[in-house]
């Protein structure tokens, strides 16, 4: 992602182009669809979108990767083990059922598998390193 900026404008105009994608990808097949289409649903410019985005991935990959943040965060809650993860992980599904109705219709579930596994995995190394006590004999870094 481009834009690293946390101003309100900027986060409009990235959750503008994430929710443009998703309306698109329930018409669209997510290979059928370009970067025009995008903008045309969100009603804002090309430059304003490469201004945020490299391209439609990094947008699909970006928006999925807030969805994976907070799931994590769900699934870290206390509650949520009482539970299995099952509830924390349905309401979760629920709460983002746009974006998942969307991968399901669309496509473009391959690239975030990858990436979402890659994201889930960074997440449970940092998890264990922050668990490991600091300079255990034998301990290997993760």
């Amino acid at each position: 992602m481009r834009n690293t900026k946390d101003d309100r404008r900027s986060q409009r105009t990235r959750e503008l182009l994430g929710r443009a994608l998703i309306d698109v990808m329930q018409q669209k097949r997510y290979n059928a669809i370009t970067v025009q289409d995008i903008i045309d649903c969100a009603n804002v410019g090309r430059s304003t979108f490469y201004a945020h985005f490299d391209d439609k991935d990094d947008l699909l990959v970006s928006n999925f990767a807030r969805v994976l943040d907070a799931l994590t965060e769900q699934l870290g809650r206390p509650d949520a083990a009482a539970a299995g993860g099952l509830v924390p992980l349905f309401e979760h599904v629920q709460a983002h059922r746009p974006l998942y109705r969307a991968l399901v219709r669309g496509g473009g579930i391959e690239l975030l598998f990858k990436k979402g596994q890659a994201h889930l995995r960074a997440s449970i190394e940092r998890r264990l390193a922050a668990q490991q006590p600091l300079g255990v004999a034998g301990a290997a870094p993760l």
